[in-house]
């Protein structure tokens, strides 16, 4: 559980490094962090505000994560091998789906079936394992072992 906390300590410190590397494990424990995070402001809100909905401090609680959580995604890829450009296939899609009329409802579901591929490939690449250096650094297994 402390190294959980250290390693979202460490990764919300770093929220202005988009280049190098992040370690898998380090990466899902920080996202595991942030969604427990988020929930208790979400409990503490709807006690405190009687709030029905999300509610403010969850918000902001989100608001101070999201640049953390971009750093640490562009870090993911890196590791993988791959570029942060990857990003792209799980935003562009969501803002053309969110962007389009309701009365182009076919368009509408193909951006949707794209945003959904694009999210199950972004998903596989913050899952894959990388061994090896690459162009974005050092293996950060071989650093910290």
């Amino acid at each position: 559980m402390n190294q959980i906390v250290e390693n979202y300590k460490s990764q919300m410190l770093n929220w202005g490094d988009f280049t190098g590397r992040t370690r898998r494990r380090d990466f899902w424990q920080f996202i595991l962090a942030q969604a427990v995070v988020y929930f208790v402001a979400i409990i503490i809100g709807r006690g405190i505000f009687q709030s029905d909905g999300v509610g403010i401090l969850a918000k902001i609680i989100l608001a101070i994560q999201f640049v953390p959580m971009i750093a640490a995604i562009f870090r993911r890829l890196h590791d993988s091998g791959n570029s942060a450009w990857l990003l792209l296939l799980s935003v562009v899609p969501d803002v053309l789906a969110k962007a389009t009329p309701f009365i182009l409802l076919p368009l509408k579901f193909i951006f949707w079936v794209l945003l959904a591929i694009g999210n199950i490939a972004l998903l596989y690449y913050l899952v894959k394992d990388s061994d090896a250096d690459n162009n974005f650094g050092s293996n950060p297994k071989a650093i910290s072992a």
